[in-house]
């Protein structure tokens, strides 16, 4: 499938395929991410403020619980993460493609840990040991709150454990303590990372549902805009266009209208038979197709096409020799 256009048919026949998917093939993918990139956009700029307040509002606990550096991490807080917040929020709208535009929002959740962590690193002491676990609320923040695709959910969620066990397992903490941070970090990574799959899927799979019923009814509406015999645009197309013109053009300058009719048609029918008729037209439809794409069916054998009002004359001489042309043998 990975070569076929996006149709109805193929779509459809993906769809029955019921797998579990945080994948398409290159065709509908191509549509996804067009699709998606404006929402997840608006997601990151969201979700910039909010991550500033909730983050800095750890601030009190800081002075709170480990006052000997609570000045320096007043100063990492508002001097050096926080600008960097905004200045991801800044350059994730200027890059182009989605991986790097991901892969700078986990910056933010890794600057957070690396900033926890070394805070810890600075104290001693039971608290301290307590203080290191508000890291592992950055990994659930980034797999489910930042909602990064999977395959860069799973490299984000790596390079968070491994920047919070380089703290932790070098650190004074007794054994315990790192046993459990260990045990914690692997269960938050794991579970939030299946929840970060399962809310992708989701996702895709509410995506190629209304991929699919888009296509339906742009189907539907073709069909509609179709003279189901000859294949040809007919009155309902007509009047769309008629309405473009008038809203978009000068009409009583700048288009005209020839309009043609097969003479003495029902004695063609009376002769040769209702389906002759429609072979006549249908040959008809395919000698004028080979010559102009705008014509209309009106209704019976009649049709119209719009051509610039500059050229009105010369077109309708030249109406006159296609009529002449395209008269069937009755």
């Amino acid at each position: 499938m990975s070569d076929q256009p996006l149709t109805l048919p193929v779509l459809d026949a993906y769809l029955a395929e019921k797998s579990e998917r945080t994948a398409f093939p290159p065709a509908i993918e191509a549509v996804y991410s067009e699709q998606m990139s404006s929402y997840r956009l608006e997601v990151m700029e969201k979700g910039i403020l909010r991550a500033v307040i909730i983050y800095n509002a750890f601030l009190p606990v800081h002075f709170l619980l480990l006052p000997r550096t609570a000045i320096i991490a007043l100063l990492l807080h508002l001097g050096v993460i926080t600008p960097a917040i905004f200045g991801v929020g800044w350059l994730y709208r200027r890059l182009d493609r989605q991986v790097l535009r991901e892969a700078a929002a986990a910056i933010i959740p890794l600057l957070m840990v690396a900033q926890i962590m070394f805070i810890y690193s600075l104290n001693r002491g039971e608290i301290a040991d307590h203080y290191q676990y508000l890291a592992i609320m950055l990994v659930i923040y980034s797999n489910v709150n930042q909602r990064l695709s999977f395959r860069v959910a799973v490299g984000a969620t790596l390079v968070l454990t491994a920047t919070y066990l380089a703290f932790l397992l070098p650190g004074h903490s007794p054994f315990v303590t790192k046993f459990i941070g260990c045990t914690l970090v692997a269960c938050a990574g794991y579970l939030s990372l299946m929840a970060n799959r399962r809310m992708e899927q989701d996702v895709r799979q509410i995506f190629l549902t209304r991929l699919r019923d888009q296509l339906r009814r742009e189907g539907a509406e073709e069909v509609a805009k179709r003279d189901t015999l000859t294949g040809l645009s007919n009155r309902r197309q007509l009047d769309e266009t008629v309405k473009d013109l008038w809203v978009g053009e000068a009409p009583a300058s700048t288009v005209a209208v020839v309009m043609l009719d097969i003479d003495h048609f029902k004695r063609f029918n009376d002769c040769y038979g209702h389906i002759a008729g429609d072979v006549c037209l249908k040959t008809g439809r395919c000698r004028r197709r080979q010559r102009a794409t705008q014509y209309r069916r009106s209704c019976g054998p009649l049709w119209r096409r719009r051509i610039p009002c500059a050229y009105a004359g010369y077109r309708i001489e030249r109406g006159r020799s296609h009529r002449r042309t395209y008269s069937p043998p009755n």
